[in-house]
């Protein structure tokens, strides 16, 4: 999976799909980095407004959702940054 995402991550449709599969495997941590990259790609690369997208977002939540409680301390703190 590796060498598809070098190959064809600029792609929203593609980056969603590695975000999916990600989730798909319970590999949270990558999902949630992957669903960040999409919401950046879909606000045109500039953050300023924020994230935007309600179903990634929801998506997003999910995950963070069915997570331990430290766990999700830790997801939340990668999406803080």
């Amino acid at each position: 999976m590796e060498k598809l995402q070098t190959i064809v991550s600029s792609s929203p449709e593609v980056i969603y799909q590695i975000a999916n599969l990600n989730e798909l495997m319970g590999n949270s941590k990558a999902a949630l980095r992957w669903y960040q990259i999409l919401l950046t790609k879909l606000s045109g690369g500039s953050n300023t407004k924020g994230p935007t997208d309600p179903n990634i977002l929801a998506r997003m939540g999910t995950i963070c959702a069915r997570v331990t409680l430290h766990h999700k301390s830790m997801l939340l703190n990668i999406l803080i940054g």
